[in-house]
This record gives C-alpha cells, structure tokens and sequence, in this order.
C-alpha cells in the first residue's frame, strides 16, 4: 500500500469539521485503506474488520452508521456493481495520484451507468406487469411510489446491513408507512440477497410482496370457525346496507 497524503487544510475543512470524533477516525482509516483509485469495499463487516483490525468491542452497526455519516456529507459514494456493494472517496484523487495502472475494484461510473439502463428496462416492463395488491393501502402506496418513479424517484441508494437493498428515496418512505416493522424487513432482506445471492428487478416490489406472503400466512394461521360463522350470520342480505364502505 503506498503512502497516503493530507494536507493541512484538512484541520480547517468545514466537512470534516461538521463529523464527530468516530466518523473522522473512520475516514482517516479509510484514506489508508482504499485503493489507488479512492476505491473499497463497502460491506459493513468487511470494513469494520480492515479498518479496526484490533477493536473487539467495536460493533459493525457503528461503523455502518459512520459510513452512511460520511456519505450524507458527500465524502464518499457507495454504489453496486455484480451485486456487491462497493465505495469511493470522492476526492482521493484530487489529492492523490494513483500509482496502479488500473483499480481491482469496478469503476463507479460504469457501475451506475448499466444500474441506469437496468432501470429504464425495468420501467418499460412495468407497464405490461400485473400487480397483486393484498389491500387498499398496499395498492395506494404502490400508485403512489409509480408516480414517484415516473416523475421524482431520483437514483436508488442501498439500504440494509450490507448495503444491497436498493430503494429510492420515495420507496423507501413508502416502505416505512406501509409496513409497520419496515426496517426489519430490510434487513432481513438485505441478510437474504448477501447469503442466496438472490437477484431481483425492484427491491420495493419484492419487500411488499414478502409482507403481503407474510399477511396471509398470519389471517389463515389465526382462522377460528366459530369467528367465521358469527361473521357469516351477520353479513348483511342481498339488498340490505352494509353500513360502511
């Protein structure tokens, strides 16, 4: 690994300035830890291991919550690439010149260039697409993550312990209203992509349709007849006003 520079202006940046104590220690490890190229691996267990190879009372959560710090102050990007999750520092190069004549790692600007197209595709396919909605909400929040995809949906952004459940920014606030336990069924679905290798054209789709399995399993394992019949004796006859709608 060849030596790493920082300049003194680093002590005055309002960026680095603007993190706590933990989060700059992780881009200082960082800085010496990606290639060449400001490229890494962005598993959370695996940079928690390369980073703080001696810390072993340091949990990975915290360093996913660093990691997640420093891309919403814009020093790093994450992105996909064959389905493992990867990061860059966006001004290692600025400040320092690769040595390697090429990284190991995938280009980021590849990378979201063929996650471009795989979206385009995937919105040309939904048209076709019959969907299966368990209830009003289901459909309502569905229609309106379309109209978010068609008119604001933005880029997709990974979520989940490792970092390969992509969601937009509307999917993923649809997600939370929709689903009471949200955040569980993220990451157990970010635990099933790392560990099947399972692939999927919409990340969003896939989780509802996990809740809706789930829903149903829940209605047919708690039927109780005697519920069913009193059900039956009151539903309204044929002409008679159900008094709701």
């Amino acid at each position: 690994m060849p030596g790493r520079y920082l300049k003194e202006s680093i002590k005055r940046s309002a960026e680095i300035d603007s993190l706590t104590c933990f989060e700059e220690v992780v881009f200082y490890r960082l800085l010496v830890t990606v290639d060449d190229f400001g490229r890494y691996y962005a598993d959370s267990c695996i940079l928690k291991s390369d980073l703080f190879p001696r810390k072993q009372n340091l949990t990975t959560k915290s360093v996913e919550e660093a990691i997640c710090a420093l891309e919403r102050k814009q020093l790093l990007t994450r992105y996909m690439a064959n389905g493992t999750p990867y990061l860059y520092l966006n001004t290692f190069q600025k400040h320092n010149k690769p040595r390697a004549a090429a990284s190991k790692f995938p280009d980021p600007a590849a990378s979201c260039k063929q996650m471009q197209a795989v979206e385009n595709s995937c919105k040309q396919m939904q048209a076709n697409v019959p969907v299966f909605v368990f209830d009003k909400r289901i459909r309502e929040s569905y229609s309106e993550s379309e109209n978010a995809r068609t008119h604001t949906r933005g880029e997709l952004k990974p979520f989940g312990t490792f970092g390969n459940v992509l969601l937009s920014e509307s999917e993923h606030a649809a997600l939370l209203d929709l689903i009471p336990s949200a955040a569980e069924y993220i990451e157990r679905f970010s635990a099933r992509l790392a560990a099947k290798g399972y692939t999927y054209q919409n990340h969003y789709a896939a989780i509802v349709s996990w809740y809706i399995d789930d829903k149903k399993e829940q209605a047919e394992s708690s039927f109780d007849a005697e519920d069913f019949w009193q059900a039956a004796m009151n539903r309204p006859l044929k002409g008679e006003s159900h008094g709701n709608t």
